[in-house]
């Protein structure tokens, strides 16, 4: 079944886009968290990758490839409905992640000042 118009697709784009932006957020701020010692990698075949300070770029080759590959998958699959539903449900996600790692980072700045 089809949906959606093409306004609709240009506004699934942009969300696409966004969550590509968010992931490379993502990706960087996990890369700091854990080589700090903040943060520990939840996905085994990603913790694999960033084990170390000179494995940041592979981390960030394979975390882009695969969400750039996956938002590719939605957007040529966004006439369809599960594409869309999908397309918003990785924005929720990506955007929670963003929230989390901005909390996190908030709570280390405040813990940083009550030292100084």
């Amino acid at each position: 079944m089809k949906v959606g118009t093409v306004k609709d697709y240009v506004i699934m784009a942009h969300i696409l886009l966004f969550v590509i932006v968010l992931s490379t957020i993502d990706g960087v701020m996990t890369i700091a968290w854990v080589n700090n010692g903040h943060a520990v990698e939840r996905n085994p075949y990603m913790a694999e990758l960033i084990m170390g300070k000179s494995n940041m770029i592979p981390f960030m080759i394979v975390k882009t490839i695969l969400v750039v590959g996956g938002c590719a998958v939605l957007w040529k699959q966004r006439e369809n409905k599960l594409a869309v539903i999908g397309t918003f449900a990785v924005f929720l996600v990506f955007s929670l992640l963003f929230i989390y790692h901005m909390e996190f980072w908030g709570s280390l700045f405040s813990q940083w000042r009550a030292l100084n």
